[in-house]
């Protein structure tokens, strides 16, 4: 088999290059022109030339981790106002290049923030034993609702029946109740159906590493914000990769918890109709700082999972997949950055008693037979497009207007009905697959092991990629259809400046050493690093 793939690939390139090649540079153009990333790359290029106006040099409040300024709002170091004003002030510097921010409340932040600092005044500290992140600001995905402010999926019809959400969703409310301060919520492609965010609500959200490249998705903004130091913490959601393809590239630490740990929320995704679909969809953890996820996955599960330092690495087994799941059709050779971050942090972690595994799965058999999971009783894509009440969208009209720049959708939920409809199949055909592929990964996990890898073959794409790239979520949508945890941990910049860093996964409800090995590498190689001229590549 392997063997006729490599013919069958040699054949098809003059195909790559003759037809696919073309199409796909004359689509990153258009994109390139409409979103004006020329003239923000000049604007980012001369604000950088003065010490007071740089986007490049950072308040000290903006460098530490949620945790930390939680203790010291506490302790009076720092006022809960100072906090959230700095952070207000960074997202109005750098959210009109990027677009991660999709709409505010900012006056309120600011009233919560002096409601605490009168608290902290009293000498009453009591409150904080509840309310861990007191004080402290954080960011939410779009798709998830918190009342007063936008819940669309970048659906137009959403936004005209309901402009600003009239719930909290119980996660949401945790985060509240743990003392968070919201700033706002964050954009997100149509229906969260691709990996880079395009709306026609709220337009495109751009890298802050460069911003001719996505920053990955769905959590596009949270990746965004996040990257460009403009929030410390962020809650997002996933279900076939958002949580770890924007934190790849966009630098930044991502959580996908265990299936189940948080559980489903009618709010969010009311279109996942069946517990198959469901138990792929998860809300999860995004930061910049990995001390910051335990606690606040805590918060979001209702539950303790336990202190990350706990975690004995000598006691674990450390497997290494530094090709990923290999190279195909459809996916590339996993480039040598993200090969190399993968065995040195496996080095780091595991030492000589590393274990190195080849790949074992196809990308694009798996991506196929993820369809049939998420799409088990779901309410179809064309119906939800629509909207109540309307006849369903045909998906085959509107990519044609799509071609004539007149739809107002977005290519990624058309394609993910087109995709679903003439490969999805039943979720009855695809369950002797996962349940085997389950079987094969508990029996190299073992008890006490953890598998890293990269969570793409490459780092962060140009604008666009996703409509012929699809299939690359089958490196990620694996853990999701089984249902287990993973963490992104950055390993630095590359050459060219732009984010690398692997995957970190485990069996079911062992996320606490997923996390602990974020920590780890937090220590070992620096996590998060700013970008060295925001947007344009240095």
């Amino acid at each position: 088999m392997t063997v006729l793939l490599d013919v069958a690939d040699i054949m098809l390139k003059p195909v790559h290059w003759l037809v696919f090649y073309p199409t796909q540079k004359a689509l990153q153009f258009g994109i390139y022109r409409a979103n004006n990333i020329g003239a923000k790359k000049k604007h980012a290029k001369t604000l950088a030339k003065d010490p007071r106006s740089s986007l490049d040099i950072y308040n000290p409040i903006l460098q530490h981790s949620a945790t930390e300024l939680a203790r010291m709002i506490r302790t009076g170091e720092v006022t809960s106002r100072q906090v959230v004003a700095a952070y207000i002030e960074r997202i109005k510097q750098v959210n009109p290049l990027v677009n991660g921010l999709v709409a505010d409340r900012f006056d309120k932040a600011i009233e919560d923030a002096e409601a605490v600092d009168k608290l902290v005044a009293t000498g009453d500290l009591s409150a904080f034993d509840s309310q861990p992140f007191l004080g402290v600001p954080i960011t939410i995905k779009e798709s998830i609702a918190v009342e007063g402010l936008p819940n669309t999926y970048g659906l137009s019809w959403r936004q005209k029946r309901e402009p600003v959400s009239c719930v909290t969703s119980k996660p949401v409310q945790n985060i509240i109740d743990a003392g968070f301060i919201i700033l706002g919520v964050t954009n997100t492609p149509t229906l969260s159906t691709t990996v880079e965010s395009d709306n026609a609500i709220y337009g495109r959200t751009l890298n802050p590493y460069n911003f001719s490249l996505t920053p990955g998705g769905s959590s596009s903004g949270e990746g965004a914000l996040l990257g460009s130091g403009a929030s410390p913490v962020g809650i997002a959601t996933d279900i076939g990769g958002s949580i770890p393809i924007p934190s790849l590239f966009c630098g930044v630490f991502g959580h996908r918890p265990t299936a189940g740990m948080i559980p489903h929320d009618p709010t969010t995704y009311p279109e996942l109709q069946s517990d198959n679909a469901r138990s792929c969809f998860t809300k999860g953890v995004m930061c910049r700082y990995a001390e910051d996820i335990a606690p606040t996955l805590s918060i979001l599960a209702s539950q303790e999972i336990g202190d990350p330092s706990t975690v004995d690495f000598s006691e674990l087994s450390v497997i290494i997949m530094p090709e990923g799941l290999g190279n195909s059709l459809v996916t590339p050779r996993v480039s040598k950055e993200l090969r190399d971050a993968v065995v040195r942090a496996g080095k780091f972690l595991g030492g000589s008693k590393v274990k190195r595994i080849k790949p074992f799965v196809n990308p694009l058999t798996t991506a196929f037979k993820f369809l049939p999971v998420i799409r088990d009783g779901e309410v179809p894509v064309p119906v939800t497009l629509a909207g109540e009440d309307q006849p369903p969208v045909s998906t085959s009209r509107e990519a044609l207007r799509i071609l004539g720049g007149k739809s107002q959708y977005s290519p990624g939920p058309l394609m993910f009905a087109v995709s679903g409809k003439l490969l999805g199949g039943k979720y009855a055909d695809v369950t002797e697959y996962w349940a085997k592929l389950k079987q094969q990964l508990d029996e190299l996990l073992g008890e006490n092991g953890i598998l890293i890898m990269p969570p793409q073959p490459k780092p962060a794409q140009r604008h666009g990629w996703s409509l012929t790239h699809t299939v690359w979520v089958g490196y990620t949508a694996i853990f999701n259809a089984l249902g287990y945890p993973v963490t992104h941990a950055p390993m630095g910049l590359n050459k060219k400046g732009i984010p690398i860093g692997v995957m970190v996964v485990a069996r079911k409800n062992q996320d606490i050493r997923t996390i602990a090995a974020a920590v780890k590498l937090q220590e070992g190689f620096g996590g998060w690093v700013p970008p060295t001229r925001l947007g344009v590549p240095v």
